[in-house]
């Protein structure tokens, strides 16, 4: 039987010596990756979640030349902790990404995204949804064309969401009929 995830499986955000290659045309002396980015994108390859985090370890391995190109060759062990397969998500191969960057006055200089892993994602009931949150960015960088303005990801309980429905609506049935009885 294949391993597949159901809304609210848990992806781990962990990477333990995990080697990834860079490389420029001059020697970038001063630049080194300073925070990931998790990047969760659905079958259609949309973002649907990311979590940014500062990394936890880093070292360099290798550098040198190929060609006119400088290379650096990173090592890095992080741990953000997880993320999970969002409600009502889409039955597919869900992707996991990493986008390694640094900040310098507001910007991110020198990004390079990774392809971690792909996930399988089946759905089996509603009650999956229950235990799952619901995703989704609000595309700032897009309405506010300023190179320093950042979307926002936005995670929301849905069982807690569910839970304070259903009680706002049970209080305006009681309210309702305390004030159909005081009659």
């Amino acid at each position: 039987m294949a391993y597949y995830a159901v809304p609210g499986s848990r992806i781990p955000l962990v990477l333990d010596n995990y080697q990834f290659r860079t490389s420029t045309v001059i020697y970038p002396r001063d630049w080194m990756p300073t925070h990931i980015r998790w990047i969760l994108k659905n079958p259609y390859g949309e973002t649907v979640y990311f979590k940014e985090s500062s990394i936890d370890k880093i070292g360099i391995v290798d550098s040198g030349y190929d060609g006119i190109y400088h290379y650096t060759d990173w090592v890095i062990c992080e741990n953000t902790g997880f993320m999970q397969i969002p409600a009502f998500a889409e039955e597919g191969e869900w992707t996991l990404k990493a986008q390694f960057y640094n900040t310098a006055f507001g910007f991110e200089i020198h990004k390079d995204t990774e392809t971690l892993y792909t996930i399988p994602v089946h759905r089996e009931s509603f009650l999956d949804d229950l235990n799952a949150p619901i995703y989704f960015v609000i595309p700032l960088s897009k309405w506010i064309p300023l190179p320093n303005i950042r979307d926002i990801p936005v995670a929301i309980n849905f069982a807690l969401f569910v839970t304070c429905i259903l009680l706002i609506i049970l209080l305006i049935i009681g309210i309702l009929i305390f004030r159909e009885v005081k009659r």
